[in-house]
């Protein structure tokens, strides 16, 4: 193997269970005194998240919590958002939650910053963005998106029907922190959503890597916490163990892909599946990834040698069956329990969809993408 790589990431992490009760230490280092915190609904009605805004405001801080977040956020959910807060003069924006919260503090922190006022704008391929934003911290409450650490941000462009992401320096975290004691209030739906997302993260970012010897040690890092963790977790939002052995794994598959490895085709089929049918973007991310590696092994034997080395790794003799039996224990729905198995009218669509659309990564030749969308799409469940 011949190494050829870089590798960047400028986000501070601090890692420790706990670590929100220390909040005011971060803002304090990065002179936040005017604050916005960017959650949705739920996540602003727990009680550790309501501890943490009375800590911030004890120390003379101007906190505004704006709770208005949507799952999947669009363009024009953005837009509002900034309008609303546009003059407010904050000097610090705190983002925490899943990756649409996350993704959100990232978009409207660009808008506030360069005082823009439509996201649409950034969407536009070969934009160039500015790298100065406010000084912002990232939570995540979710073990899978890996968000509060990536360049980009992703967005449902409402206009177009189809997601689509911009990347700059601005939308890097200055502090990401991690506490797995947010999991104990987590939905068991939500615990499997984002494990499953982090498990794809780390297993294609390992299969598209070829050069990059350090993705390729968190690839397998992550896979092997995951594998023995995430069913845990699930049965038990009470296990601090499983917690935090399951957000380092979210953690290390995203810094596994985010540098620029990418992922295979079963991710991208999932930015286009998720908004179309209302499917969490963690469950639409697996849909089709048993086919999708079956397709690849098929065609390519140096795709066929990495699953070895992650059957290997993790002490499984097929990756494909211990898929599907994970996702049968997490109650990963098929795709069909969201719509009816889709038409040759609708899968003509979601294929145009799918190859009109930004991609990087392993991909699929048109012939095989069909006999994916075919497998996974128009069956029922087995």
């Amino acid at each position: 193997m011949k190494y050829d790589f870089k590798y960047h990431l400028p986000v501070e992490v601090h890692f420790k269970k706990g670590i929100l009760k220390e909040i005011l230490e971060y803002t304090n280092r990065l002179n936040m005194s005017a604050i916005l915190i960017l959650t949705d609904e739920e996540i602003s009605k727990k009680k550790w998240f309501e501890k943490m805004r009375e800590d911030l405001c004890k120390d003379s801080i101007s906190v505004d919590v704006c709770p208005y977040v949507v799952c999947e956020p669009t363009d024009q959910s953005i837009n509002a958002i900034a309008e609303i807060c546009m003059d407010c003069s904050y000097d610090g924006i705190i983002g925490i939650g899943g990756g649409s919260c996350l993704d959100s503090a990232k978009a409207v922190n660009i808008l506030l910053s360069s005082k823009a006022n439509n996201i649409e704008d950034y969407l536009v391929p070969n934009t160039t963005l500015a790298e100065k934003k406010i000084p912002m911290i990232l939570i995540p409450t979710t073990a899978g998106t890996g968000a509060e650490i990536t360049r980009g941000t992703v967005l449902y462009d409402q206009q177009h029907k189809i997601k689509r992401g911009f990347s700059s320096g601005g939308c890097f975290a200055d502090i990401a922190l991690i506490d797995p004691l947010v999991a104990k209030t987590l939905k068991k739906e939500q615990i499997a959503a984002s494990g499953v997302d982090a498990l794809s993260h780390a297993l294609e970012s390992y299969l598209v890597n070829d050069k990059n010897e350090i993705c390729r040690l968190f690839s397998i890092s992550a896979l092997k916490l995951i594998s023995m963790n995430l069913e845990k977790l699930y049965q038990n939002n009470q296990n601090e163990e499983a917690a935090e052995n399951m957000f380092l794994a979210s953690l290390l598959a995203t810094m596994s892909f985010a540098t620029g490895v990418g992922l295979t085709f079963s991710h991208h089929i999932s930015d286009v599946l998720g908004p179309t049918y209302k499917i969490p973007h963690g469950f639409a991310s697996v849909f089709t990834l048993v086919e999708t590696i079956k397709q690849l092994r098929s065609k390519d034997k140096k795709i066929d040698e990495k699953m070895k080395n992650i059957e290997t790794a993790i002490g499984n003799s097929c990756i494909e069956q211990t898929l599907i039996e994970m996702f049968e224990n997490l109650q990963v729905p098929h795709f069909t329990e969201y719509t009816d198995p889709i038409n040759e009218l609708e899968l003509d669509s979601l294929y145009n969809k799918i190859n009109s659309s930004d991609y990087r990564g392993v991909a699929l030749e048109n012939r095989e993408l069909m006999i994916v969308l075919r497998k996974c799409l128009q069956k029922e469940k087995p």
